[in-house]
Parts: structure tokens; sequence; C-alpha cells
């Protein structure tokens, strides 16, 4: 065999072999052998099912694999904890300074990965940093989360339901059932009675129709009358108005104050009247020109009895005339004049004694 011959199996054995390897790597999720790769830690107290070769996530987009698990030996009584270092395959993911790697479950079935929660700093963690390591309840622990409250509430409600049909059982006794019975004949009665109600309410409404149908004409010819007459009313209102208005123009203020004033000086004439003050006040409380008056009215009298008594002192008649006598001046004696004073009492007694 030719050494040329040679060269070119080696190479093709080669060529395959790198191939199969690329192929192999690829397969199991490593991406393109030519992108450049990152390498980050994460530590956890428990990886929960964590296993090599799980995803590594953002957004659940898949960006990386986990490469190597750990168990890191105890330091200073502190218990054990797990180094995980992961790939991150994609160059465009920079991991800001406090994101957190967290192990979370993709399904029921327990597969676990790594999501990276990106914090919104503009610093980013270099290559081989160690990430804050966290880690998220499984499904079965949220679904159990979720159904602890409604498995109380359910248990509540049994209780409830177990009190009520204690109560209800309790309540339904011979007793309860005959009161319960008394009842529904009672409601029944009821019921009967209600109807036969109803029965004459229709009968005397089928026997008053015809005053009803009356009293429905009355009622329209009112109305009919009332719009008849809403012109009138219209003009009654519209004076009634033009009234007020005058009553609010006028100086109702000022002829109070004038009444006012005119009643306080009448109010003051009689507080003089009262007093004696003035010549009203004077005949008001002095008697003097009472009793002047009341001597004067008797003497009238007097003289209006004698004329009528003598007219012939009075009136004289005589052709050739003749001399008067001084004596027929004094017509009354002192005798006559007593006389007629006392005539004059008991009339005045008569006529106060008459009803």
């Amino acid at each position: 065999m030719s050494k040329g011959r040679e060269i070119k199996i080696g190479l093709v054995v080669i060529s395959s072999i790198t191939i199969l390897l690329l192929g192999a790597n690829f397969l199991k999720g490593d991406g393109n052998p030519f992108t450049p790769k990152t390498i980050y830690f994460a530590k956890y107290k428990n990886i929960s099912g964590l296993t090599e070769n799980n995803n590594i996530q953002v957004n659940g987009l898949n960006v990386g694999k986990i490469k190597m698990i750990t168990l890191l030996p105890p330091t200073s009584g502190n218990t054990s904890e797990i180094l995980v270092s992961f790939v991150i395959n994609n160059p465009l993911v920079k991991i800001p300074h406090g994101s957190e790697a967290r192990i979370v479950s993709l399904d029921l079935l327990g597969t676990k990965v790594i999501a990276l929660k990106l914090s919104d700093s503009l610093s980013y963690y270099q290559i081989g940093d160690t990430i804050i390591g966290g880690i998220e309840d499984d499904l079965e622990d949220q679904v159990t989360a979720q159904l602890a409250p409604l498995k109380d509430k359910t248990d509540q409600l049994l209780g409830s339901i177990d009190s009520a049909v204690v109560i209800v059982q309790t309540i339904l006794n011979q007793d309860a059932r005959e009161n319960l019975s008394a009842s529904f004949i009672s409601i029944k009665k009821a019921i009967q009675t209600f109807e036969t109600v109803a029965l004459r309410l229709d009968t005397m409404v089928a026997e008053e129709q015809v005053r009803l149908s009356s009293i429905l004409i009355n009622i329209e010819s009112i109305t009919g009358n009332v719009k008849r007459s809403n012109e009138d009313i219209t003009e009654i209102l519209a004076n009634f108005e033009s009234i007020s208005d005058t009553l609010a123009k006028a100086n109702l203020a000022q002829t109070v104050m004038t009444a006012n004033s005119a009643l306080s000086e009448v109010a003051d004439v009689f507080s003089k009247v009262n007093a004696g003050e003035g010549t009203l006040g004077m005949l008001v409380q002095n008697d003097t020109l009472y009793h002047h008056v009341e001597e004067a009215a008797k003497d009238l009298d007097l003289l209006l009895w004698d004329m009528k008594a003598h007219p012939e002192r009075y009136v004289h008649v005589s052709v050739l005339g003749r001399k008067k006598n001084k004596d027929e001046l004094n017509f009354l004696t002192k005798e006559e004049r007593a006389i007629l004073e006392k005539i004059l009492e008991e009339q005045k007694k008569n006529a106060t004694n008459k009803p």
C-alpha cells in the first residue's frame, strides 16, 4: 500500500471520529462546538433531583447545560453544600449581578432545570463566578399548597352540614311535624278565604260597574270644565300676580312706620289727658264744668217750663203799648222756682224708672 493511500485513510478516520464526537456533543445539547462557551457556578443546599445535562433556561429558552454536580465538604459545622457548574452556549446571554439560578420543575414527572432570573443590574458576572442559587417548590408541593386551604374549607363545610343535619333531625320530631301539618292546614284555609274575598270583590265590581262608569264620566266632565276654564284660571293667576307685585312695590314699611308714629302721638295725647294736662285733660279730670252745665240745663228746663205755663210774661202785645212792670221781669219767685225744681226732679225719676 502506498504511503499516500495510508495518509488518506488516516485523514478519513480522523474526520469520521471528529464528526462522530461533534455529533454526539450536538445530540447531548452542547450546541455548536465552534461557539465560545462560558461556565458559571451555583451553590445549593438541596438540588431536589437535579442531574447533569439538565438544561439552563432564560424565560423558557434553553441557553446551556449542566456540566457537573459536586458535593462540597462541610465547613465550620455547617452542612455540606452542592456545587453545580453549568455552561452557557448562547453568546448573547449575559448574567447581571444580583441574578438568581433557581431550580424549578417543568412537569409532573419531576424534570428539573435551572431557570436564570436575570436582574436589572448593568454590571455582569465574569466567567467562573458563582451565582446565587435558589430552589422553587415542585409541582406537587405547589398543588398541595393550593389545595390545603380548599381542604380546610371543605372540612369546615362538612362540619357545618353535619350540624345542620343534627338541627333538622332535632326540629323535625313528632311535635314539629304535627305543628307543620297544622300550619299547612291554616295556610290552606287562608288561601280559601282569600279566594272567597276575591270572588266577592269581583261580584261587587260587576254590580257597581254602572256607578263606577258614572263616576268616571263625572270625573271626565270635571277635567273638561277645568280645561275649558284654563284661560280664566290663567287670567286670575295673572291678576293675583299683578296684585302681589303691586303690594311688593308699595312702600309698606314706610306706611307701617307712619302708622306707628301716629299711634305713638295718640298715646302721648291720651297720657297727657289722663294726667290732666291741657284743656281736654282738665275737662276730663275736673267736674266743675259738668256741674255748671248741669245747673245751666236745669235753669233752661225751668225757663222752658215757665214759658209754656206763662207765655204772657215773655210776649207782650199792646196796641197802644204800656210800660213794663218791674215785677213782671222777675217772672219767677223763689217759691215758684222751688216748685218747678221739685216737678222736674219727679219727672226725671219717672223717666229713669221707665223700662
